[in-house]
């Protein structure tokens, strides 16, 4: 696969086609169960900057900024929206399903026993009052 991107005789927008459909692919495989928090967001993005300065083979010695290497592309960065758009989608699914434990969990909202404690401190069974 290197000889690929190595290649002169391929244009950049058929490299990057091929970094969309071979590489990204592969790399979010399961994001669907992903925490994104502000950490792994930087570390998408960092990737995907990473992926674009390989195709062009720009070193970071070169001090290109990252705008730079987008407009060169002529792309944007749309690894982190393509993650966070999956994981919509698996939460639209889970929570159409009726009656399902993904659901509940993704909701928060399982089934059970809540204990009220009054202001004396005193806890008690609310579901449990009228069985004697």
């Amino acid at each position: 696969m290197s000889s690929v991107w190595k290649s002169k005789d391929i244009s950049t927008t058929t490299k990057v086609r091929l970094l969309k459909a071979l590489v990204w692919s592969v790399a979010i495989y399961g994001s669907e169960g992903w925490t994104l928090r502000c950490k792994e967001e930087k570390y998408i993005e960092a990737f995907e900057m990473w992926c674009y300065r390989r195709l062009l083979r720009i070193p970071w010695t070169q001090l290109k900024t990252n705008e730079w290497i987008l407009c060169k592309l002529k792309v944007d960065r749309e690894l982190l929206d393509c993650v966070k758009s999956l994981k919509l989608g698996f939460y639209g699914h889970t929570t159409r399903k009726y009656e399902s434990l993904e659901k509940e969990i993704v909701q928060g909202c399982v089934p059970g026993y809540r204990i009220v404690v009054d202001n004396a401190g005193v806890g008690q069974m609310t579901s449990l009052n009228g069985l004697g």
